[in-house]
């Protein structure tokens, strides 16, 4: 029981979406992230029957409703800008539920039941313009789900919002797609937000997904340099790989793989080799990829920037860790540690494991 997208095409004087296909299942959520222009609000469009394809198919639960009416797929798409009515909270939410043959008892409960789900029942009697940003896009949200939707299509509705009411958001919505199985795509240019409600990501550039895969995946083993970019790769570097390599004398041999089957390539960084991971054995150029997470600092004595020793440029606090800009032959490489350095300070670089592409 599935969303199922198969090569779906869209051109309006130009190709907007080529060939996309996915699925996304009963009570999960799907993360579509990309560059402006690559057609993620298109394709939501395209599923909620506002713009038809010029080929291809949708289905739900096996039933292809690429050509039915947007009013009989009961699809609900949430935009970035609430657009509430000048009506209270629950007059708001309950404008969703457009069925007249629906009773007022009936039309009530479900108001109820998405006020409560979204943390705005306490503002039911409230003028929708009377709130601030982080509750009106809550009463968006359950006059979105009020309909009670089989499919949720949700276009960057947590953008202008702080953190904090984000991550309350999150909790809230993912309760909901979760109890009543609705499977669910997410549109984001946030990556937090990505990392945060969706259970698969997919990468859309130029109308094409170019990877798909969980967060981890696609961080830790992108396809491309621009797959990396889009999940926030921080280091990336230009290497040769070379033919043979006598392990003993190599560096990094942990493994940050999970279930994905990869072969040991050997590759220079900073003046010593290194056993890193690719998909498929390759030989010349490529680009490896070190998770900042995987690059270790140590204190030195040494004063120079030479080879796996570099010099801290900058340093900021992100909750959790320290984040480390530092400057090594190879390239600024950033590094993620709970351990304190001072900017100035000259470290060892570590490198625990990486991952390499054809360039």
């Amino acid at each position: 029981m599935t969303l199922e997208v198969r090569n779906l095409n869209l051109s309006f004087r130009r190709k907007i979406l080529s060939n996309v296909s996915f699925e996304v299942a009963n009570g999960s959520v799907l993360g579509i992230i990309g560059p402006s222009g690559s057609g993620k609000t298109s394709l939501l469009k395209t599923i909620a029957g506002l713009i038809q394809p010029d080929s291809g198919q949708i289905f739900f639960n096996g039933k292809e409703i690429t050509h039915l009416r947007t009013d009989h797929r009961n699809v609900r798409l949430a935009l970035q800008n609430p657009a509430l009515f000048d009506l209270t909270v629950r007059e708001n939410v309950e404008f969703a539920i457009d069925d007249p043959r629906t009773p007022a008892p009936r039309r009530k409960q479900l108001a109820d039941i998405t006020m409560s789900t979204m943390n705005i029942i306490g503002l039911a009697d409230r003028s929708a313009l009377q709130l601030s940003g982080g509750q009106a896009q809550r009463v968006s949200l359950a006059r979105t789900l009020a309909s009670e939707p089989k499919i949720l299509l949700l276009d960057e509705p947590l953008a202008h919002l702080e953190l904090s009411i984000r991550e309350s958001i999150h909790t809230d919505l993912l309760n909901y797609i979760r109890r009543f199985a609705v499977p669910t795509i997410y549109v984001t240019h946030d990556l937090e937000d990505a990392f945060a409600l969706a259970d698969q990501i997919a990468v859309l550039n130029s109308g094409e997904i170019i990877q798909t895969g969980s967060a981890e995946e696609l961080f830790f083993h992108p396809n491309s340099l621009t797959v990396a970019q889009m999940l926030g790769m921080p280091n990336s570097f230009t290497v040769n790989l070379t033919s043979s390599v006598n392990r003993a004398d190599a560096r990094c041999t942990h493994k940050q793989t999970n279930d994905l089957e990869v072969v040991d390539v050997a590759v220079e960084i900073g003046r010593a080799m290194h056993i890193f991971q690719a998909k498929t054995p390759f030989s010349g150029q490529g680009i490896a990829f070190i998770a900042p997470n995987n690059v270790l600092l140590k204190q030195t004595e040494m004063r120079s920037v030479f080879g796996l020793t570099g010099k801290i440029l900058r340093r900021r606090f992100a909750r959790s860790h320290w984040v480390y800009h530092v400057e090594t032959e190879f390239g600024t490489t950033v590094s993620w540690q709970h351990e304190l350095f001072e900017t100035g300070d000259y470290v060892d670089l570590e490198l625990l494991s990486g991952w390499v592409i054809p360039s």
